[in-house]
């Protein structure tokens, strides 16, 4: 699978994982790599699978912002993680930056994650590539 690398196709694979729980969120160097947990959609391609694995590169930005506090802005990926947030939905903002609304905990409250980053993969947890369409039209069949 080519890395995705627009935003508008980066938004495009963050809305396929809404519902996902971000979580072992890890950087080296501009790489930040993490899982969504999200047994519903991963067990479809396989009943096994209860996440998928995402990679950022290039990744300039990566920082979520509370919607409680805007002058607030997390940047360390182990207190992102500890938050335990839930991919919502996803768009593109002024940058070009995909911000992706989360909750947190199943509050209401939420989070805006702001990623600007140079390619976007995912795959499951065969470390097969999964693409934005799959995962909109495995989602969809839930609804």
């Amino acid at each position: 699978m080519e890395p995705t690398t627009s935003a508008e196709a980066a938004a495009h694979l963050f809305r396929g994982l809404r519902g996902g729980r971000l979580r072992n969120l890890t950087q080296e160097a501009d790489i930040i790599r993490f899982q969504v947990l999200l047994p519903q959609v991963a067990s479809v391609r396989n009943p096994d699978f209860t996440f998928f694995y995402c990679t950022l590169k290039g990744c300039s930005r990566f920082s979520l912002q509370p919607f409680r506090n805007t002058d607030t802005r997390v940047e360390e990926l182990s207190t992102i993680e500890r938050l335990d947030m839930v991919i919502h939905s996803a768009k593109v903002s002024p940058g070009p930056v995909v911000s992706v609304l989360c909750g947190h905990k199943g509050v209401e409250d939420g989070a805006r994650l702001t990623i600007r980053s140079e390619h976007v993969q995912v795959w499951d947890e065969a470390f097969d590539p999964v693409t934005a369409p799959e995962l909109e039209r495995i989602q969809n069949q839930g609804s």
